[in-house]
């Protein structure tokens, strides 16, 4: 049974989360890599996995993107430093990886996205970036230096014409060197910049964090597929001013759109869908996503409402 040392929940919660970046010291210590470098690269060679190689110019500060699957010839090419092999979703494939999800049940179930495993040789790096999500970093095997900047958001400048979205200006007001059994907590937005000191391996526990475009498009997708006579009507004439479209026009937009809100059940219910809808499609993988929501009294389970016990499905 996987348990984290050093570490309480609970302060994490109140002092971290969606805060600030926390180092963990020894929280899976005597704890190794629950896949070699060979295996992952395997991994990385099936159709149905997401991985991506990235490769890093140092002498002219330039990255190399190639998205798999690999073939064995492509690794056997690789240079003895800098690069990264990335693999999405391994908890999908790996029971042991899958078992690490189970050190985070002080989070809910629906949050969670999925762990992806990094390897990566001396030098390996996918450049200074930041995220939109939660992330728990664990080194597993070596060790990675993490920079860590200042917080970023849309307005931040980024290298244009790049691979990967990378900044374009960093400077590091953190730095830790992670060894095997360390993690380190990144809230959404921190700049971050991690290097491989030798051949190493990272997995990143990532958290669900939808943007308003994609809570928008799910919720006006279920919206068009069920009857309404919600339909657009004018404000009194009486406020009209031509080909103007006035405030009351918008008054009117704006309570149609408030609508789709005023049922708080509806809403509720339609989220729990939307959050536990498994990231792949059942049975491209060798293990079964497992996404739980619970509104009231009601289970929400894999985007769908589950039967309650004693009623047929």
């Amino acid at each position: 049974m996987l348990k984290l040392e050093n570490f309480s929940s609970a302060d994490f919660l109140r002092e971290h989360w969606q805060q600030s970046p926390c180092l963990i010291t020894g929280a899976l210590p005597d704890w190794g890599s629950a896949l070699t470098g060979a295996e992952l690269a395997g991994l990385a060679m099936e159709e149905d996995v997401e991985s991506r190689l990235v490769l890093y110019d140092r002498r002219n500060s330039d990255w190399q993107v190639e998205h798999g699957p690999f073939e064995a010839e492509t690794f056997q090419s690789l240079p003895d430093t800098d690069w990264t092999l990335l693999v999405q979703a391994v908890d999908l494939w790996s029971h042991d990886v899958d078992a690490i999800k189970s050190l985070f049940d002080f989070l809910p179930n629906w949050r969670l996205d999925d762990i992806m495993v990094s390897y990566a040789v001396a030098g390996g790096t996918v450049g200074p970036h930041f995220d939109h999500y939660d992330v728990f970093l664990l080194q597993a095997e070596g060790q990675r230096c993490w920079q860590i900047g200042s917080q970023c958001d849309a307005s931040t400048p980024m290298v244009a014409n790049a691979p990967l979205k990378l900044l374009s200006e960093f400077t590091p007001e953190e730095e830790y060197l992670l060894n095997p059994g360390d993690m380190l907590y990144l809230p959404p937005g921190y700049a971050h910049y991690g290097v491989a000191k030798d051949s190493c391996q990272t997995y990143s526990i990532g958290f669900r964090s939808p943007t308003l475009g994609d809570l928008l498009a799910d919720l006006a997708s279920e919206t068009l597929s069920k009857p309404t006579d919600s339909v657009y009507r004018d404000p009194p004439s009486s406020n009209w001013q031509g080909e103007r479209i006035t405030e009351a026009h918008i008054d009117q937009i704006q309570t149609m759109l408030k609508t789709l809100a005023h049922d708080r059940q509806s809403l509720a219910h339609w989220f729990a869908r939307f959050v536990t809808q498994p990231r792949y499609e059942p049975g491209t993988t060798p293990l079964i996503e497992q996404r739980t929501a619970i509104v009231g009294n009601q289970e929400f389970v894999n985007g769908r409402k589950a039967p309650k016990p004693g009623t047929r499905a």
